[in-house]
């Protein structure tokens, strides 16, 4: 049986999507097959994709379903003891696969997490696995897409990504996974190599989508998880500040409010909290402050 299954998911973006293809196919180890996860493209992906003469590769279309859904259906078309999911505007370093390869062949293991670099248009920043506290108990953990690697039988039980999430795909599908893991006895594993490259837009290219994004997504989060959040006073106050944020870039200022305020709740000692709620409760200057170019709280 294969090692891994990278499950690389696209939508019509042929232009971006050789580099990531090549940056699979130039791995250091070869014991992966690489499925292109099409949902729904009406570009030229297709071509692109058969341009790529590689046996290791399979390509499998879908009616566009969102990026939650096509992640599960490659799932499903998995034969790899490991999935390890990659976007489409990423670039793996040739020893992206390598670096895990020593925690994956522990039995006991079922999730790996390694390092990233995220590069934008003016500078670049690493992340690394942390120690992410209470919200999942203690592990040290890293959830980017292309930063995570899981058993397939454990993504399966964890029911996988929840489809029509807007925002924080990965989070929720933690959320879920680290205490299936725990409950059944596998070991969580880190290492802090940086493996791959991805590639972002400023903060202020797309703000009103990432906003809209955050505003619907977060409260299902917080629902959903809702015992979770309170064992972490931290988290939850983040989570609300972005949804906050997000709200008021919307031009939803009462909701923004209510958010916020919550996030205050949370956490009473944190200046922060008060001057977001402050900053919400005075809309047109916040409207100059989070409309455009502005970067939104962030979740790491």
């Amino acid at each position: 049986m294969l090692t891994f299954s990278v499950v690389l998911n696209t939508f019509n973006r042929a232009a971006l999507l050789p580099r990531a293809i090549r940056g699979v196919l130039a791995q250091t180890v070869e014991d992966f097959e690489l499925i292109i996860m099409d949902d729904g493209s009406t570009d030229t992906t297709a071509a692109v994709v058969a341009s790529f003469d590689d046996p290791r590769i399979r390509y499998i279309y879908q009616a566009n379903a969102g990026l939650c859904a096509a992640r599960n259906t490659g799932a499903t078309h998995a034969l790899g003891d490991w999935l390890v999911f990659l976007d489409d505007d990423d670039e793996p370093r040739p020893t992206w696969l390598a670096n895990v390869a020593p925690y994956v062949a522990d039995p006991g293991c079922a999730l790996v997490c390694a390092g990233v670099e995220v590069i934008f248009e003016d500078h670049s920043e690493e992340l690394v696995p942390e120690n992410l506290g209470p919200m999942f108990l203690g592990n040290t953990v890293l959830f980017q897409p292309g930063a995570f690697w899981v058993r397939r039988s454990a993504f399966a039980l964890s029911g996988g990504y929840l489809p029509g999430l807007a925002s924080n795909h990965q989070t929720e599908l933690a959320l879920r996974l680290v205490p299936v893991l725990v409950a059944d006895g596998w070991t969580v594993q880190s290492v802090p190599a940086i493996g791959l490259q991805m590639y972002r837009q400023p903060p202020g290219r797309r703000p009103l989508a990432d906003a809209a994004a955050q505003y619907h997504g977060i409260p299902i989060i917080l629902e959903r998880h809702a015992e979770r959040f309170r064992s972490d006073a931290h988290a939850r106050a983040r989570f609300l500040s972005v949804a906050g944020v997000s709200a008021a870039r919307l031009g939803r200022y009462r909701e923004a409010r209510r958010f916020l305020a919550g996030a205050v709740r949370a956490t009473p000692r944190d200046v922060r909290s008060y001057a977001r709620l402050a900053l919400a409760c005075v809309p047109p200057v916040a409207h100059r402050v989070w409309k455009v170019g502005t970067r939104v709280p962030t979740l790491g």
